[in-house]
């Protein structure tokens, strides 16, 4: 993660080969993690990453990587803010950008909900349901309480044992084990959780980082039910192309 020029936004440069913005129009898969590319150069699982950038109000940087995927560390977003700690926030001479959603927007997968409201701050309000032992889970954020560290940035990705043998057997998630996910078996979680809700705050993690994409501020309450990265795409993807056709009515 690299200094970048008041305006620039979120910024990611490839093999030191092609950059483009952190915005839906790069966004290439949504199946398991966000992809994002430009021709033949592709990074994946870069929720995480541009979750700990939104969540410590980072809005100007440039991110090289170097190989086709962002870093698992262990599952959270928790070593990339260490380090965005470390290094430091230089506040720049320019007004931050908002996306100031005005009236209700709904997405629908089967299911799956997300419903997009206007809102005086970033809130998101997640339910998940899944199979036994993870079950139902609800986690209400709202980012003007300044939690992000404590209560969304320390929680890891999750799945199921049957899942990750199934992936490993095909020759997947080869770089997969307990140190950077969270694997439930039938009887509970193989290690220890972070929070008995540890599953639902990840997926607040995972949304702060899809909504990351809409290159400003989400000034807007989102109420997810059981969404994935496919629905926040749609939802973010509606909400840069609103916010385009209101830029260019309003010149």
């Amino acid at each position: 993660m690299l200094p970048a020029p008041a305006g620039s936004g979120l910024r990611f440069r490839l093999d030191d080969a092609v950059e483009f913005a952190a915005h839906p129009d790069y966004v290439v898969d949504t199946r398991r993690a966000t992809v994002l590319g430009l021709g033949e150069h592709r990074v994946s699982t870069v929720e995480h990453l541009l979750s700990a950038l939104c969540g410590s109000g980072i809005t100007n940087a440039l991110i090289a990587v170097d190989g086709p995927e962002i870093p698992a560390s262990d599952g959270s977003a928790l070593e990339f803010i260490d380090a965005i700690d470390a290094a430091g926030i230089a506040e720049q001479p320019l007004p931050q950008l908002r996306n100031v959603v005005r009236e209700p927007h709904v997405f629908r997968d089967g299911d799956k909900l997300l419903a997009v409201v206007p809102a005086p701050a970033f809130r998101v309000r997640m339910t998940i349901d899944f199979p036994a032992p993870v079950g139902s889970q609800y986690v209400d954020y709202d980012s003007a309480a300044a939690t992000y560290r404590t209560a969304v940035a320390p929680n890891r990705t999750f799945g199921f044992r049957h899942e990750v043998e199934a992936l490993l057997e095909r020759g997947l998630a080869m770089g997969g084990s307990l140190d950077n996910a969270v694997v439930f078996d039938t009887d509970g979680p193989m290690v220890p959780l972070r929070a008995a809700d540890e599953p639902a705050r990840h997926k607040v993690l995972d949304l702060i980082g899809d909504f990351a994409l809409l290159g400003a501020y989400p000034q807007c309450e989102v109420i997810a039910i059981k969404s994935g990265h496919a629905l926040h795409f749609a939802a973010v993807r509606a909400l840069v192309e609103r916010a385009a056709v209101a830029a260019a009515s309003a010149g």
